[in-house]
């Protein structure tokens, strides 16, 4: 038996030693890339140390600056401020010293008059009469020189807000990317400026109907455009372009002749030239008029269900096609298709799915409304996915039918909840801010809306009010 035992241990042995031999050599290649990617690791840290001394140097330098630019300009506003107080003081002094002689020389001229006549001999009264006389007259009839104007100093105090503070302070931007992916590749959101305050309640500054008695059904007012004439509206049931001046009153209206008589008008834009830019679902194109309603041109052979249709700072035309889930955008005269964005996704999924209407950042980032989503997507010029707002829903950050969207001046982005009856007002990047007009404030179903330079949101609604709000 032990025997057997020790044949056995002797045949296997060298076998079971070569197996162990192998394994220990594989282990040992093991070893070098263990420590390779420890030293990378380590490198890694390194680079996240020496990253968090600079980024926290150029918070601190930011900060620092800041500090210096407000020092600055409060010594700036202050220095003004004891100018003009001490410029005023001085001429009030000198005003006041020269009614101040003027009493003195009264006075004197009264006591001499006095003394003349209680201790004066007769030839002395006559000799001093005549100058004491005209002198007196004189101060008599001195009229003090009144001032016309005085000074008003006052000073306006902008939104110091924990999000203007952000704004001007600057973002930091964290994120988790691939080791293989540049940090130039990611994406960012434009910075935007000093936010000014909103009101916490909208004033309601005029409203007009923009129903005719000439239309043969309920008004639809799909698109609106706001000019610094008045209002260009798209009626899509009546199939009618209306143009309105600034007091709601009707200039004109039009649908169009021959070949370009509008099918399904859904939204409108006036471009740098003054014409009216128009998309038609029905007739899957985008017509160009007039402001008489003379069709100039029509972009046909690239939409098949064009919907929003906005204008970037370049005048370029930019139409959001809901079948086709893509953005095209054409030269403003000549119609030609420019680019096309079909947005994706990082799986490659389209990011779009019932895309309604479009507009455009100052630097050219798209923002869309997505009724079936339903949400509202912000994507740079190249369709690179930046930010969403939305969720179904009725609460906040929730929506139910985003259709119209606009974007004023500062950056604020308003959104039209068709069913909620509330306008969204978010912030630059996206984020929510507040519901800025609801049910309470007399909104029902809006549709279209727009905004202009002077801090007025223009609201159209289902059946056709249009209701223009201040907010700022």
């Amino acid at each position: 038996m032990l025997i057997t035992k020790y044949l056995q241990w002797k045949l296997y042995f060298p076998s079971t030693k070569k197996q162990l031999m192998s394994f220990t050599q594989a282990l040992e290649t093991q070893i070098p890339a263990i420590q390779d990617y420890v030293t990378f690791l380590d490198t890694q840290e390194t680079n996240i140390h020496n990253k968090h001394k600079e980024i926290s140097e150029v918070i601190t330098k930011q900060a620092n600056l800041l500090h210096k630019l407000i020092d600055q300009q409060r010594q700036q506003l202050l220095d003004k401020l004891n100018a003009a107080c001490q410029g005023e003081v001085r001429k009030l002094q000198a005003k006041c010293n020269d009614l101040k002689a003027a009493e003195i020389s009264i006075q004197q001229n009264t006591n001499l008059l006095v003394f003349l006549q209680r201790f004066g001999t007769p030839q002395e009264t006559i000799l001093m009469y005549k100058p004491i006389a005209e002198r007196l007259n004189q101060l008599r009839h001195m009229k003090p020189d009144r001032l016309s104007h005085r000074l008003m100093t006052q000073f306006t105090l902008r939104s110091s807000t924990e999000m203007n503070a952000q704004i001007m302070f600057g973002h930091l931007d964290i994120s988790s990317v691939p080791f293989d992916q540049d940090d130039s590749q990611q994406p960012h959101l434009a910075a935007s400026s000093v936010m000014p305050h909103i009101l916490q309640t909208p004033q309601l500054m005029a409203m007009f109907d923009a129903k005719l008695d000439t239309d043969s059904v309920d008004a639809w007012p799909t698109g609106i455009c706001v000019t610094q004439e008045g209002f260009v509206i798209v009626d899509r049931d009546n199939r009618k372009v209306k143009i309105f001046d600034k007091d709601g009153k009707l200039k004109r209206q039009f649908s169009g002749k021959g070949d370009h008589v509008l099918g399904s008008p859904f939204d409108v834009i006036v471009l740098p030239n003054n014409n009216i830019a128009v998309t038609d679902y029905k007739d899957e194109d985008v017509k160009i008029y007039d402001q008489l309603g003379n069709c100039v041109t029509a972009i046909t052979g690239h939409c098949r269900h064009p919907r929003g249709i906005t204008t970037n700072k370049n005048g370029q035309i930019i139409v959001v096609d809901c079948h086709l889930r893509q953005i095209m955008t054409f030269h403003q005269s000549s119609g030609e298709l420019l680019s096309t964005i079909r947005a994706m996704d990082n799986s490659g999924g389209q990011l779009l799915t019932d895309p309604y209407y479009i507009t455009v950042t100052d630097i050219g980032d798209l923002v869309v409304t997505d009724q079936a989503t339903p949400n509202l997507k912000i994507l740079n010029s190249k369709g690179e996915f930046l930010s969403q707002y939305g969720t179904y829903g009725t609460h906040q950050n929730q929506i139910l039918q985003p259709y119209g969207v606009c974007i004023d001046s500062h950056g604020y982005i308003f959104v039209a909840d068709h069913q909620n009856s509330r306008i969204h007002l978010l912030l630059p990047d996206g984020r929510f801010l507040k519901f800025l007009l609801t049910k309470q404030d007399k909104i029902w179903h809006p549709v279209a809306i727009d905004c202009d330079s002077n801090g007025h949101l223009v609201v159209a609604e289902a059946l056709g009010k249009i209701k223009i709000f201040k907010y700022i």
